[in-house]
């Protein structure tokens, strides 16, 4: 089949056209964490403690674009996700309006306390397997199984490790017995990359907590990147067709 300059162009804007329409934002309004249990916990190897609240975070839908949760524009949609930024914050009952729908990978954004720029993808692999494992045997009643959950989240994105007794970020019991970071390392100790993987979201505001979620069904692969196209990239994507469209010519004009 000849290919001709047109439908290299077609292609081309096709292709570009469907990955930028992969991006998304959503406006929210955070409710409460619930259920949750206190937690212990360090981001500098032991030195310091402070006393969080760890647990599923509740949410519910504004608005914003991503065509998921509810649908583009929807608003009154209930949602859940798990914190994966402790350096920036979220307040009880406040709209977030800037959340973008990114890859998994991607959060938390903008990093602090060790982390860069997103989780990387080898941590957002260790992510899905434990959501892929743990994540559908919490109850909703389950304030220890909330809790360790987010424990193990935290564990995965600010260590370099799975251990909440070594490393940058650690976690001790608050009273003896205190059944949250054993459940939480149990759950750890069997992550080795052979089990069933979720398919998760990143949720990344430059002035809010980042979240992590998952939904069915699901539209991206996950740790894919689904923001808007750079402007270089679609510089280059005109190079590239002024390019095609040079190299066809020239092969007609050396037939003629």
């Amino acid at each position: 089949m000849r290919i001709s300059a047109a439908m290299c162009i077609v292609a081309i804007g096709v292709l570009l056209a469907g990955r930028a329409a992969m991006a998304g934002t959503v406006s929210a309004t955070f409710n409460t964490v619930s259920p949750y249990s206190s937690v212990d916990i360090s981001l500098n190897s032991g030195t310091n403690w402070t006393t969080e609240r760890a647990g599923q975070m509740d949410w519910t839908r504004t608005g914003g674009s991503y065509t998921g949760l509810g649908g583009a524009n929807s608003s009154g949609f209930q949602f859940t996700s798990f914190c994966v930024e402790l350096t920036q914050n979220v307040s009880y009952n406040t709209v977030v309006p800037d959340y973008t729908i990114v890859g998994v990978d991607q959060v938390p954004s903008p990093g602090g306390s060790g982390v860069g720029v997103g989780m990387g993808s080898n941590k957002s692999l260790e992510l899905r397997e434990l959501w892929g494992m743990f994540h559908d045997g919490i109850q909703p009643d389950d304030a220890v199984g909330a809790a360790a959950f987010q424990l193990a989240v935290w564990e995965i994105v600010y260590d370099s490790d799975t251990s909440l007794s070594t490393g940058s970020f650690r976690a001790r019991n608050r009273y003896s017995g205190d059944p949250v970071p054993g459940m939480a390392q149990s759950w750890l100790n069997q992550l080795n990359g052979t089990h069933a993987m979720a398919t998760l979201y990143g949720l990344s505001s430059p002035s809010a907590q980042d979240q992590v979620f998952a939904e069915e069904p699901v539209a991206l692969p996950a740790d894919v990147s689904v923001v808007p196209l750079p402007s270089a990239v679609w510089a280059g994507a005109v190079l590239l067709i002024g390019l095609i469209i040079r190299r066809i010519r020239r092969h007609r004009n050396a037939k003629a």
